[in-house]
């Protein structure tokens, strides 16, 4: 088995089976991940506020609350299934999702296509001040491919890998 390992806070390991295939296993407090289509994220007939529970109760290092806010999601959207929000709110209940384990890296596709200019500076400001003004690397995978910063630029090499 081939084997590519990203160390750091939380872990995470990659791996390739002797099929070829690749295998991924990841801690949940590692690595936060926001789809571009954020309804994607969740179970079409649970509450999304009953599947972040679940998360938060079993990754949770934050609060429902706190990621909540911190992604701008409506605490009253909380009892309405996934297909019931808007494209704009479920695409903040999906950050809010990955920002509940506290991960070290979060990785989103697009995390603020589906919102209006307020609402997507609003979001940005909150991602930058809950990790104290330190965002790694943002833009386009071309751009991230460029960027001077060699773990940046290791990540993507290794993910092409996999």
């Amino acid at each position: 088995m081939a084997d590519l390992s990203f160390v750091g806070r939380g872990g995470l390991r990659c791996a390739l089976s002797e099929a070829g295939c690749p295998e991924v296993v990841v801690a949940w407090d590692a690595v936060g991940y926001v789809p571009q289509e954020g309804v994607t994220a969740f179970e079409p007939g649970t509450t999304v506020g009953a599947q972040l529970r679940t998360v938060a109760q079993h990754h949770g290092a934050r609060s429902i609350e706190r990621a909540c806010a911190a992604a701008h999601y409506p605490a009253y959207a909380l009892d309405l299934l996934p297909q019931q929000n808007s494209g704009g709110q479920i695409q903040r209940a999906a950050l809010a999702a990955a920002l509940l384990p506290a991960p070290p890296i979060l990785i989103a596709d697009g995390p603020t296509n589906s919102l209006d200019q307020e609402t997507a500076y609003a979001v940005w400001k909150s991602l930058r001040a809950m990790h104290e003004g330190r965002i790694r690397a943002a833009g386009s995978t071309a751009q991230l491919s460029e960027s001077a910063d060699g773990y940046v630029r290791t990540l993507l090499e290794s993910s092409s890998k996999i």
